[in-house]
C-alpha cells in the first residue's frame, strides 16, 4: 500500500514519537495547570454497549490518568447484556466519583446512548470518545491551553492516530485546520473533537437515524451554528484497531456510510448548496463523499491561455486551442490567447488566421505591450467582459469534459475565491494539487511526485479540500474578484504570484478550494522558473508583505514538515519502486 501510493516503505512512526512527545514540550515548562486563568470541567461523553472488558477498562483508564483534573466521565450503558461490562462499569463510578453513569434498559444504538451521557453532563464542554478508544496523557490538558488562548471558542479537534491491540500506535493522521469545504467530503476531525455543552444542546444533540455518523451529523450542524473552531496539531486521541471497527474494516459498518451521506446531504439544504451528495468509491474510498453540482447560472467564461515563451509554437497554440474546444461541454465560454510583446513571423500568421475564422466567435487573439506574465494576465482579463476567468497553460490537455461546470460549481458561492484542478506530469505523476505555504521557500506544489492512482495522504488526492493558493497553471475565479484585488503583482515570479493573489483575496473572507475531479495533463515537460535572481525578489517581497503569515499553512500540518529532517531514510524511497519520480512537495507518507 504505501508503495503503491509512493510512500516511504520505512515505519519512523515511533522515532516520530520519540523525538516530539517528551516531557520537554514547553507548555509543560510555561503553562502549568495552576497557571491556566480558565479551568472549565470537561464532560467526556461514551457510550457503552457490549466492550470486550479489556479495551472498556483501557478507555477508562486513560480517562483517569489525564493530567488536567477537572472532568467527568459520562458513561452511557446502552443495555449491555456482557456482566462483565456491568461489573466493571459499577466498579469505576465507587472507586472513581468523577465516573458518572446512566443505564439503558433497552438499547437504542449509539444516538440515543449519546443523548444519554450527554444529559447528565455538567461540564462547560463535553469531549466524544469511543469505549474502546484511549485518550493521550494530556489530551485534556492541551484542551484547556487551546481555550485560554481562545476563550470564546465552541469546538476543538485534534490529530489522531491508531493504536493496535499490541498497544503499538500507527497510522497519524495529521490534520488541516478547519476546512469547510472539505468537511462536506469527509469527517476528517474525528477524534478528539471537544465542544461548548450549550451548543450541543442547542443544536438538538446527537440525531437519532444518523447511527455511526452521528458524530460527522453533529460536526456539521455546530460549525453551522460556529466559526470559532480551533485544530490542536498534536496527536491527543488513540483509535483501537480491532475487527468490529471501521479503524480495522471499514466495512464492519457500512450503515455509518449510508448515514455519513445523509448528513451531508442535510448540510448541503441547509447552507444553500444545489447538488447531489454521492459516495467516491464505497468499496476503495469508504467515507469519502462528492456533490453532483447544480448550476445556478450558465454565464460566460473566459479561458485566457497566456503566450510569453518562444519555444511556444503556433502549432502549440492551435493543439491548445483545440483541446480546449474538443475537450469541454460547457458550451458558453470564449479562448482568449494572450500574446505578449514578443511576437514571431509564426504567431503573426496565426493571429491573422483567427481574425478572419474566429471560430464561430469562440477565439480572440489579446495583444499586449507588456512583457511580463502577471502584466499580461492582468491586461487580458481587463479586456474580456465574462463572468468567470480561468487562466490555462498552452501545454495542459484537458481529461475532465466536466471541468468548467465543476469550477463554476464552486465559485457561484460568495465564500469560494479561486479553484485549482489536479495537474498531471506528461508521464502520469502529480504535478500540483493546490500549493503549500513554508515561509521564506517557495510555495510547493502539494503531493507532487505521487503516484496518479495515488489517493494522497488519507485522501487528499480524491476529495475536495481548501488549500492556501492555487497554480496559475489552471486557475477559475470570477473576474471581479480578480479585478477588486488588483490581479497579479508584475514584480513576482510563479508561484509567488498567485500566492500572492490568494492570500490578497483570503484576507476578504474567501476560501480557495482544490477539486480533484477536474484533472489536466501537460503535454510536454512541466513549466519551471528559470530566473534565480527574480526568484529571490520574489521571496524577499513576500515576506516583507506577508511576513509570518507564510509560516503557518493552515491547510497543512506542521508535523508534517518535521519528516523532511529525515534524509536517510528519504533515500530509501529513492530506490524502493522503478517508478519512482521525484518529489518536491512536503507530503512524505
Amino acid at each position: 500500500k504505501g508503495l503503491h501510493e509512493n510512500r516511504f516503505p520505512l515505519d519512523f512512526y515511533p522515532d516520530w514519537i520519540e523525538r516530539f512527545e517528551k516531557p520537554q514540550d514547553p507548555d509543560f515548562i510555561t503553562s502549568p495547570i495552576e497557571l491556566l486563568k480558565i479551568q472549565p470541567k470537561i464532560s467526556i461523553i461514551m457510550p457503552v454497549f457490549n466492550t470486550d472488558p479489556t479495551w472498556l477498562k483501557c478507555a477508562i483508564e486513560s480517562v483517569r490518568a489525564q493530567t488536567y483534573k477537572s472532568w467527568e466521565l459520562c458513561i452511557a450503558d446502552d443495555g449491555s447484556k456482557q456482566d462483565s461490562v456491568q461489573a466493571i462499569l459499577k466498579s469505576y463510578s465507587k472507586l472513581e466519583p468523577r465516573i458518572r453513569v446512566i443505564h439503558r434498559e433497552e438499547a437504542g444504538h449509539i444516538s440515543a446512548a449519546s443523548n444519554s451521557a450527554l444529559e447528565i453532563a455538567t461540564g462547560t464542554f463535553i469531549g466524544l470518545m469511543d469505549h474502546d478508544d484511549e485518550l493521550s496523557p494530556r489530551a485534556l490538558h492541551e484542551v484547556v491551553l487551546a481555550i485560554n488562548r481562545c476563550p470564546d471558542v465552541d469546538f476543538i479537534y485534534s490529530d489522531e492516530d491508531k493504536i493496535e491491540t499490541s498497544g503499538k500506535r500507527t497510522e497519524p493522521f495529521f490534520k488541516p485546520d478547519w476546512s469547510p469545504e472539505r468537511i462536506l467530503s469527509d469527517m476528517y476531525c474525528g477524534h478528539f473533537s471537544v465542544y461548548r455543552t450549550d451548543l450541543v444542546r442547542q443544536v438538538g444533540g446527537f440525531r437519532v437515524g444518523y447511527e455511526g455518523s452521528q458524530d460527522y451529523d453533529l460536526c456539521l450542524r455546530v460549525s453551522d451554528a460556529t466559526n470559532k473552531i480551533v485544530h490542536i496539531p498534536k496527536i491527543l486521541y488513540h483509535w483501537r484497531m480491532i475487527e468490529s471497527s471501521t479503524a480495522t474494516n471499514p466495512e464492519s459498518k457500512s450503515y455509518a456510510y449510508n448515514a455519513g451521506l445523509r448528513a451531508v446531504q442535510d448540510a448541503l439544504g441547509r447552507l444553500g448548496i444545489l447538488g447531489t451528495v454521492r459516495s467516491v468509491d464505497r468499496k476503495k474510498h469508504p467515507g469519502i463523499y462528492e456533490t453532483e453540482p447544480v448550476l445556478k447560472t450558465s454565464s460566460q467564461v473566459s479561458v485566457i491561455v497566456p503566450i510569453l515563451d518562444l519555444s511556444t509554437t503556433a502549432t502549440d497554440i492551435e493543439d491548445a486551442i483545440q483541446s480546449i474546444i474538443k475537450g469541454t461541454s460547457y458550451q458558453n465560454l470564449e479562448i482568449i490567447i494572450a500574446i505578449g510583446s514578443v511576437i514571431t513571423a509564426d504567431f503573426e500568421s496565426l493571429i491573422a488566421s483567427y481574425r478572419g475564422s474566429e471560430t464561430d466567435g469562440r477565439v480572440k487573439i489579446h495583444r499586449s505591450k507588456e512583457t511580463s506574465f502577471s502584466d499580461v494576465i492582468n491586461s487580458a482579463v481587463a479586456s474580456c467582459q465574462s463572468e468567470f476567468v480561468t487562466l490555462f497553460h498552452p501545454d495542459l490537455r484537458i481529461l475532465s469534459d466536466d471541468w468548467i461546470q465543476l469550477m463554476i460549481a464552486r465559485v457561484q458561492y460568495e465564500s469560494c475565491g479561486v479553484v485549482g484542478a489536479k495537474l498531471l506530469t506528461h508521464d502520469d505523476f502529480i504535478f500540483s494539487s493546490g500549493l503549500v505555504l513554508r515561509g521564506h521557500e517557495e510555495p510547493a506544489h502539494n503531493h507532487q511526485g505521487y503516484s496518479l492512482e495515488s489517493k494522497g495522504y488519507f485522501g487528499h488526492l480524491i476529495l475536495a479540500s481548501n488549500c492556501s493558493a492555487v497554480s496559475s497553471q489552471c486557475f477559475f475565479v470570477d473576474r471581479s474578484l480578480f479585478l477588486r484585488v488588483g490581479g497579479f503583482d508584475s514584480r513576482l515570479t510563479t508561484p509567488w504570484v498567485e500566492t500572492d493573489f490568494c492570500l490578497r483575496l483570503s484576507d476578504q473572507g474567501y476560501r480557495h478550494v482544490f477539486e480533484p475531479r477536474i484533472t489536466m495533463k501537460f503535454r510536454k515537460s512541466c513549466p519551471t522558473e528559470i530566473d534565480p535572481d527574480r526568484r529571490s525578489e520574489s521571496s524577499e517581497l513576500m515576506m516583507k508583505r506577508w511576513g509570518t503569515r507564510l509560516e503557518s499553512d493552515p491547510y497543512f500540518n506542521p508535523n508534517l514538515l518535521t519528516y523532511d529532517n529525515f534524509e536517510d531514510l528519504r533515500s530509501y524511497s529513492a530506490t524502493s519502486s522503478q517508478q519512482q519520480h521525484p518529489r518536491t512537495s512536503p507530503y512524505p507518507c
